[in-house]
């Protein structure tokens, strides 16, 4: 994911479903779907300074019976959710 461009992320509360778009050099747009949504944390601070570009991701890893991933973006600013299921596209 690192240097993956983010292009948008789609809630759709009543299905509890998210859909995380990134467009990437090497595979074009490609989506992370998220299904069971618990938590989604989407902060936009940009303390080092704007950026649609992710820097690092840790996950999805297992905790309490839920998935947990964690995108930490260029800006500084990390987008985290937690969900029953997190499908990547890799």
């Amino acid at each position: 994911m690192h240097e993956w461009i983010l292009v948008s992320i789609l809630v759709e509360w009543a299905k509890g479903t998210v859909t995380i778009k990134f467009d990437t050099a090497e595979y074009g747009l490609v989506e992370v779907n998220v299904s069971g949504l618990v938590k989604l944390y989407v902060p936009q601070f940009n303390e080092w300074g704007s950026s649609v570009v992710v820097n690092e991701y840790e996950g999805p890893i297992d905790i309490h019976g839920h998935q947990f991933l964690s995108i930490e973006m260029q800006s500084g600013d990390k987008i985290e959710l937690e969900a029953k299921c997190i499908i990547m596209p890799f």
